[in-house]
């Protein structure tokens, strides 16, 4: 589900909270070390993204906040900002010539070079959250 999110609205943070549910805490967000990637470089979209994709040359990019359930992709478009709802039992990562995400045929790759680097300690923790939440 990819939802606009560059205004507030109380009905888009009910969605989100009902599938992946509300944001950790603070003490639980100082236990995990933060609950939010840098900035990554998007190199490639499938064709569920067209509404989010850039019309210019411009370089995209999006981050990664991890929710007890699953991740929301922010994904910047000039001044505009969506959010891309992934609950863990949907979600795929791999790691080839890109860093990509893959959820219901939709898919992201990222620039593998400096995301994977500066994201390194993210990634591990968004690993391990998956993990812990498919044993559920």
């Amino acid at each position: 589900m990819i939802l606009n999110l560059t205004y507030y609205s109380k009905e888009n943070n009910n969605k989100i909270d009902a599938i992946l549910g509300e944001k950790f805490n603070l003490i639980k967000r100082l236990k995990l070390k933060g609950t939010g990637s840098r900035r990554m470089i998007i190199e490639n979209f499938s064709s569920h993204f067209i509404k989010v994709k850039s019309n210019f040359n411009d370089i995209q990019y999006a981050n990664i906040e991890l929710r007890p359930k699953g991740i929301v992709v922010h994904i910047t478009k000039g001044i505009e900002n969506y959010g891309w709802i992934i609950p863990f039992f949907r979600l795929s990562i791999f790691s080839s010539n890109f860093f990509s995400i893959h959820s219901e045929g939709a898919y992201i790759n990222f620039n593998k070079l400096k995301s994977l680097k500066e994201n390194k300690h993210f990634i591990r923790k968004l690993l391990l959250n998956q993990l812990n939440a498919s044993s559920y």
